[in-house]
């Protein structure tokens, strides 16, 4: 659509008939490919920490938690590609046994509650971030959101600044003590959700 000056009300199309139109289409897809190699390395990495974690061996974990902590920093999604990893696997882990519930088929909350009442403050924080989140971007029934709502109580809001305070200038550190709490999480919902009677 143009305007009286003839100009495109469309930003795609004047790329499009710009020299550069093709130039810069594949810079982005060099940028989302760079962002999808720096999110898979990171996955694969806090998947071998998961199931260190799983058999008990903290000290192999943490080996693979600070190599995924070292991956640069993902200037085109503007957040650390390990961090991101878990904290959607952690989401999805929840949405994923919500999903496969019956609206009165509440053991996917229960293992929540029992996760955060056996969790340090930190982990149980990011799991009630989880269920805040879901609770928004979910429907859910009436009996879910109550039970829901108990478990989270002022805990958590589905508000909350998802770089978590971490920079490209963050230290390995930094990033370590980000994704921890949330791989924790991850691992006690798991246990609790798959081993409820």
């Amino acid at each position: 659509m143009s305007d009286a000056s003839g100009r495109s009300g469309n930003a795609h199309e004047e790329r499009a008939a710009s020299p550069l139109g093709d130039v810069q289409r594949a810079s982005s897809r060099v940028r989302r490919g760079h962002s999808l190699a720096l999110q898979e390395a990171a996955g694969n990495l806090l998947e071998k920490a998961y199931q260190r974690l799983q058999d008990h061996d903290d000290e192999r974990a943490e080996e693979y938690v600070r190599r995924a902590a070292a991956i640069p920093w993902d200037e085109q999604e503007g957040s650390h590609p390990a961090v991101m990893d878990v904290h959607l696997v952690l989401f999805d882990e929840v949405a994923e046994a919500m999903q496969d519930s019956t609206q009165q088929d509440l053991r996917w909350l229960l293992a929540a509650r029992e996760a955060i009442d056996h969790l340090d403050e930190r982990p149980a924080l990011e799991l009630a971030r989880a269920l805040a989140s879901l609770d928004q971007d979910y429907p859910v029934s009436r009996l879910e959101h109550r039970v829901l709502r108990e478990i989270v109580g002022s805990r958590a809001t589905a508000d909350y600044d998802l770089t978590y305070g971490l920079t490209a200038a963050s230290s390995t550190d930094e990033v370590v003590a980000t994704i921890e709490p949330m791989l924790h999480a991850l691992v006690a919902y798991s246990h609790a959700f798959h081993h409820a009677d």
